[in-house]
């Protein structure tokens, strides 16, 4: 008998640390979007966005947290021809979280929907004057840590955009805690920009290379 305890202790730890380890690798439930970017043991400082944004061109984007409940979804569809089926994310499915995927605004829109309603939320709606309505968005000031709890593990950069779904809407209906699924957007530098960056660095090493010769 006394083994026998011994072994059902034994193996309830066992299962216990799993269960543990399993938690801790995948996107962890959370109170609301600012107490998310709050934690310091990921995030080194954010900034909430108080203008709108100009959602043009490319970005890049990939689901990093949530709230449990309801299903929460994220998919890309062409502007102003949504259609449920082509989800990118999924509360219920932490595979595919901290996975960059891309959308380019110019012909598709990023769609927000919840299992207990709505169902078609763009993201490129945003606008700031009607306080978010469903969206809060947030800018990093500083690198992140290492999001080592999700299945990809990934660090954001200084100016990453943090963007918060509230599914009830805020206000009147909302919880206004903007964290049912919560993604990490950064956009995607158009050819140009980076030929000019390139130029300038060029630049600055023929000219630093220039002073040394002088020398």
């Amino acid at each position: 008998m006394k083994k026998f305890l011994v072994f059902v202790f034994s193996f309830l730890l066992l299962v216990g640390f799993i269960g543990t380890s399993n938690a801790t690798s995948k996107p962890y439930d959370i109170v609301d979007i600012s107490g998310f970017l709050n934690n310091t043991l990921y995030f080194n400082g954010s900034t909430k966005v108080e203008y709108d944004i100009d959602f043009t061109g490319e970005w890049m984007y990939t689901a990093i947290a949530h709230e449990s409940g309801n299903i929460n979804i994220t998919e890309e569809s062409p502007v102003g021809n949504w259609s449920p089926g082509n989800s990118t994310f999924t509360t219920d499915n932490y595979l595919n979280w901290g996975i960059w995927n891309s959308v380019n605004f110019d012909q598709a829109n990023l769609y927000f929907e919840d299992s207990n309603g709505p169902s078609n939320v763009a993201l490129d709606d945003y606008d700031y004057s009607n306080d978010h309505v469903y969206f809060r968005l947030y800018f990093l000031t500083a690198d992140s840590e290492s999001l080592d709890y999700l299945n990809n593990p990934l660090t954001l950069h200084a100016g990453t955009l943090i963007v918060g779904f509230n599914d009830n809407g805020y206000p009147p209906a909302g919880d206004s805690d903007f964290d049912d699924i919560i993604i990490a957007m950064r956009p995607v530098p158009e050819p140009a920009t980076m030929l000019l960056l390139g130029s300038g660095l060029i630049g600055l090493g023929v000219f630093g290379r220039k002073k040394l010769f002088k020398k």
